[in-house]
C-alpha cells in the first residue's frame, strides 16, 4: 500500500507531463483562484476534508496521524513543483522524493 501511494505521488508530481498544472505559474494559479465563483471560497477547507476522507480509507495507516501536517506536505510538494525554476534542477527530483517520504512517514508506520 505504501509503495502504491508513493508511486502515485511520484507520478503526479514528477512524471505527469500531460498535466497543465505543471506549467502554471503562481500568478496563473492566483488568477484562476480569484476568478472562481463565491461557492469556491472554502476550497482549502474542502481539500483538507477530502484528504481526511481519503486517509480514513487507507488500511494500515498510522494511528494519530496529523491531517494538517499531511495537507501541508502536499502543499509543499505543490509549491516545489510550481517554483521549480527557483530550485536546483540537479536535485529537484530528489527533493520531491524526500518530501514524499516524509508524507508517507506521516500516513504510515514506516520507521
Amino acid at each position: 500500500m505504501i509503495e502504491d501511494l508513493r508511486a502515485f505521488y511520484q507520478k503526479i508530481f514528477l512524471e505527469d507531463e500531460g498535466s497543465i498544472y505543471r506549467y502554471l505559474s503562481r500568478e496563473d494559479i492566483q488568477t484562476i483562484v480569484t476568478r472562481l465563483p463565491v461557492e469556491y471560497d472554502n476550497i482549502l477547507t474542502n481539500a483538507k476534508e477530502s484528504i481526511l476522507i481519503s486517509i480514513e480509507k487507507i488500511h494500515n495507516r498510522k494511528i494519530g496521524y496529523d491531517v494538517n501536517l499531511i495537507f501541508n506536505l502536499i502543499q509543499v510538494i505543490n509549491f516545489t513543483v510550481e517554483n521549480r525554476d527557483l530550485l536546483s534542477e540537479v536535485t529537484f527530483e530528489k527533493t520531491v522524493n524526500i518530501i514524499i517520504d516524509n508524507l508517507m512517514n506521516e500516513i504510515f508506520e514506516t520507521i
